[in-house]
């Protein structure tokens, strides 16, 4: 049964609202903000594998390591 046309990307309505969308003026990233961003991410996974490790059930520092990541 057909009940009208088809809501899809092809119908020039929905292409009208992703052409309205404003670009960015300027770049939202910038290197510094990227350094801060992988040293936030380390010193997470840090905290998380200081907080895990010693849950491990293991004496072996391998198993530790690979299980606390």
């Amino acid at each position: 049964m057909f009940f009208g046309p088809a809501k899809n990307m092809d119908n020039p309505g929905v292409l009208l609202l992703f052409a309205a969308m404003a670009q960015p003026a300027e770049k939202l990233t910038s290197p510094v903000s990227l350094v801060v961003d992988a040293v936030l991410v380390v010193a997470f996974f840090l905290y998380l594998y200081s907080l895990v490790h010693t849950h491990v059930q293991s004496t072996d520092p391998k198993m530790i390591m690979f299980w606390a990541r």
